[in-house]
């Protein structure tokens, strides 16, 4: 700072002000001299608007280690932008003229005295002039020397070698500075030993090996005894046969314990203080001349690549990709064709980019491939819904029906409805309110509603391999007001492909008999109790009201477990002992129940059916008397269900059989040792009651009536529980015969592969049959349990016929059918035939592959007093055949067939 005040100054100083942290400097400060002394960095603010008096001052001084930061606070200082910074023992002079601020600034304060040494002139202007006295000589270089503590010519002195490895290197030297020829040069250090060491002194050296057996070389640790410093470097190279193995102390290279090096390769080794890394190169294999079509290819035995034809080394060919074969099919590709593999052929095929194979290449009127396709656009249906005489129809661009019974108010009526896209175009329907109603949404037929079957849109896929199906949907709210929450419990939702269903039989169930695909299925056998309110738990029980237990009196369901589920209070649902029932109520040992009027979604489910007696055996059968539960068990509705019986007095009564036929108040089980006895016993088995998704491949007989089975096929359960507004896609694949493989959500963990049986179909004497030498028919009897089901078949359907005798002996035979049809519920099939039968009756075996259909279905399970506050969306379908689907080299289009194939 200057050493005395303006001369101009309006006052003198007003004082001193010391600060150690940052400070806002205000109008009263004028005239004001501010220290800041502080070991950190801080700042004086200036005042964001200045004093309006010209001649406005302070001075600031900083005496502290730490930074001091002048803050202009938004004005100029001097004109410029820019904030002030304060070295310890600097200061200013900081004025404004009423607008910006000025500054006069000063040094720090320095060292006084006169100039001393053998330097001429006086302080504080001294004049270095002399080196040791003397003048300095023209174009002269000066070093210092400690010796002498001054400045020697330097004129006669070399370079200074102490420099070369200085960390700057040669770094300054201008353009026409150069190194000298030994400097530019590598010397080589050629080693011939199977011993090596490579020394620090090694640095810049290309060091050589050359020997025919192996070579043990060793390098110091890097940076070890100020040795192999960050920096080091030097050329390796391995001239011979031998292998060359560089082992450091401790270091590694590239993060390797050894370097290997073979014939022909090297490089540069560099150490970064710590560890050595090598960038190296094959440097050429003599042996070998590059040729058009070579590949690379690497020697594992010799540790390098090299160029070789194709097919010389390791098995590479020029008819294989990453060592498949290229099947023969390839080598005349045709427009539009990529390479795919087939695990099947393990060898790669050409097929057009769609994943197809075309028979024309303009794919809009290609016929070799079979499509079915729906995104639910256009609703063409007029009428309501309420049963299955009077569907909806015209659904979609396929044309769809809604059979069975489903919401028919004026906000459930099923409808057409926009989407979000993907989802453009959503068919919605809701449940009623009656046990085992569902709306099944299946491929139009004609006069559906009265004696037609579904056969006429169902397909002989099975047999016929080479085919996808896919299925969008989801679950969601209903649309009531007020809105109802939706419940997953007392539902039954079934998609994928069905078997045919013949309505003359009656209206179409929750439940399809033939199924292929994904269900949601709350059934339980018994089928469950509704439960309408809950009473307070007293002396250790509570007393849960049920009214639709018509056959729970006396005590009848005692003794049993009893699961209930869908109350509002947690503590009123779980697994309880049955210790009393009647008519209405059930007393269960549940010490924690809470009052509450449940809501519909809420059940009783009782852990067996409830038996009072057993028979004699009789033709390999045993019949039991069983209590109705919910006086709601449909003849036959139990046929093929496993039952485990227990309670029983007789052991002979007690054990696993399966249900023949059952009534309301009897259960037909293949136990051929039954004792006749009355006493207490339980049949236990059926339940579907689902909390999954499920996969199901079943084929349960249709029979005379149209009645729930609940007689389970072959199923995998996924880890996928409904959620309202959850969307899911099953896909469906056949590749095999008889072999699906199903997919829901493109999950790797949620797809199973299941084989398919074909199923088994008898005829009973008076079934008619015939043929003209050109085809022939035979009608099946439709019965009530056994084989005598409704046959399952479709136009191009493998049949085989088997059990005729006498002259019709010789249509025992395997047809592909022309048609299946239909009398009034007795079906029967048409197939080609050479043979000549006059019209006669007889017993006939068919046996194949049920036929079928895509459904959507979504109901109401078995279960008492169903709740209805859940809609389907239904978005999507689509079902392609192709005979790339199965195995692309296996058949190519053939262009003289109408379809290709």
């Amino acid at each position: 700072m200057s050493g005395q005040f303006p001369s101009n100054s309006p006052q003198q100083l007003v004082g001193v002000a010391v600060k150690s942290a940052d400070y806002n400097i205000v109008v009263a400060d004028n005239a004001w001299l501010l220290i800041m002394n502080s070991g950190f960095a801080h700042s004086f603010n200036m005042p964001a608007t200045p004093p309006t008096r010209n001649g406005w001052f302070v001075f600031i001084q900083n005496v502290g280690a730490g930074t001091c930061t002048v803050n202009r606070n938004g004005n100029n200082i001097d004109g410029a932008a820019a904030n002030l910074t304060l070295a310890t023992g600097s200061g200013i002079l900081i004025a404004t003229d009423g607008t910006s601020y000025y500054t006069e600034r000063g040094l720090s304060s320095g060292a006084s005295g006169s100039a001393g040494g053998d330097l001429s002139g006086s302080y504080p202007n001294p004049t270095v002039v002399q080196i040791e006295g003397a003048a300095i000589p023209t174009s002269a270089t000066v070093v210092g020397t400690n010796t002498s503590k001054q400045l020697v010519d330097n004129t006669s002195l070399t370079q200074l070698k102490s420099e070369k490895d200085a960390a700057s290197g040669y770094a300054g030297l201008d353009a026409n500075t150069h190194l000298s020829v030994a400097e530019q040069q590598t010397s080589v250090d050629a080693r011939t030993t199977t011993t090596e060491a490579v020394s620090d002194s090694d640095r810049g050296k290309t060091v050589t090996f050359s020997n025919s057996a192996a070579t043990a070389a060793s390098i110091a640790q890097a940076g070890a005894s100020s040795l192999f410093t960050a920096g080091w470097w030097c050329w390796l190279i391995n001239k011979n046969s031998g292998i060359v193995t560089l082992t450091p102390a401790t270091s590694t290279v590239n993060g390797d314990t050894t370097l290997v090096l073979q014939k022909n390769q090297g490089g540069i080794l560099v150490s970064d203080g710590s560890n050595y890394y090598f960038l190296g190169a094959v440097l050429g294999d003599q042996n070998t001349t590059l040729t058009d079509g070579y590949v690379m290819v690497y020697d594992g035995t010799n540790h390098k690549w090299f160029a070789a034809a194709p097919g010389s080394v390791g098995g590479l060919s020029a008819t294989q990709l990453r060592g498949v074969n290229i099947a023969s099919s390839a080598s005349a590709p045709t427009d539009q064709q990529v390479l795919k593999y087939s695990a099947t052929d393990v060898a790669w095929d050409n097929v057009l980019c769609d994943g197809l194979l075309h028979g024309d290449t303009v794919w809009r009127v290609d016929s070799a491939f079979a499509e079915l396709r729906d995104d639910f656009s256009p609703f063409l249906g007029t009428t309501g819904l309420s049963t299955a005489s009077a569907p909806f129809a015209g659904i979609g661009q396929l044309g769809w029906i809604l059979f069975g019974s489903v919401g028919a108010a004026t906000n459930t009526t099923p409808r057409t409805t926009g989407g979000v896209p993907p989802y453009l175009g959503l068919f919605a329907w809701q449940s009623d309110a009656t046990i085992n109603h569902a709306g099944a949404l299946m491929l139009n037929t004609v006069n559906a509603g009265t004696t037609s079957d579904a056969s006429y849109n169902a397909f002989a896929l099975l047999e016929n391999p080479g085919w996808e199906a896919s299925f969008v949907f989801k679950l969601d709210s209903d649309t009531t007001l007020p809105p109802v929450a939706p419940s997953f419990t007392k539902k039954a939702l079934y998609i994928g492909l069905s078997g045919i269903v013949n309505a003359a039989l009656g209206s179409i169930g929750a439940r399809p008999d033939t199924f292929i695909g994904l269900r949601y299925d709350t059934s339980t056998v018994p089928a469950a109790m509704s439960v309408t309110s809950v009473a307070n738990a007293s002396a250790g029980s509570t007393v849960y009201t049920t009214p639709n237990n018509t056959t729970g009196g006396t005590n009848a369901y005692a003794g049993q477990n009893v699961t209930i589920s869908g109350c509002t209070n947690a503590a009123n649902n779980g697994t309880f002992a049955c210790t009393a029932s009647t008519t209405t109520t059930l007393t269960l040992s549940n010490a924690s129940g809470v009052s509450e009027t449940a809501p519909s979604s809420s059940r009783a489910v009782l852990a067996s059916l409830p038996l009072t007696a057993a028979g004699n055996a009789s033709g390999g059968s045993t019949t039991y008397t069983l209590v109705n539960v919910n006086s709601s068990i449909p003849t036959n509705a139990y046929i093929g269900i496993s039952f485990v019986i227990t309670g029983f007095t007789n052991s002979a009564n007690n054990g696993t059989f399966t249900c023949i036929s059952n009534t309301g108040t009897t259960l037909v089980l293949n136990n051929a040792s039954g004792t006749s006895e009355t006493h207490a016993g339980f049949a236990t088995g059926g339940s579907i009651n689902d909390a999954f998704f499920v996969f199901e491949v079943v084929q349960n007989k249709q029979y005379t009536s149209a009645i729930r089975h609940d007689a389970q096929g072959s199923t995998f359960t996924t880890n996928v529980s409904p959620a309202a507004g959850a969307w899911h896609r099953l896909d469906i694949s056949c590749t095999v015969a008889g072999q699906v493989t199903l997919t829901l959500d493109g999950s790797g963990t949620n797809t199973h592969t299941f084989t398919v049986s074909t199923g088994t179909y008898t005829s009973n004497s008076s079934s008619s049959l015939g043929s003209n030498g050109t085809s022939g028919a035979i009608a099946m009897a439709v019965g009530t349990t056994g084989n005598l089901g409704y046959i399952p078949f479709a136009p191009g359907s493998s049949v085989t016929v088997s059990g005729l005798t006498g002259g019709a002996s010789v249509l025992n035979a395997t047809y592909i059918i022309e048609q299946q049809n239909d009398n009034g519920g007795s079906p029967f099939i048409i197939f080609p035939t050479s043979q000549t039968v006059g019209t006669t009756n007889g017993t006939a075996t068919m046996v194949g592959y049920p036929a079928l259909t895509p459904l959507f279905s979504f109901g109401n399970d078995d279960s008492a007093v169903p709740s209805n506050a859940v809609r389907i969306f239904v978005d999507f379908f689509s079902l392609v055949w192709n005979k790339a689907i199965i195995s692309p080299s296996a058949t190519l289009p053939d262009k003289t067939k109408a379809r290709y194939w």
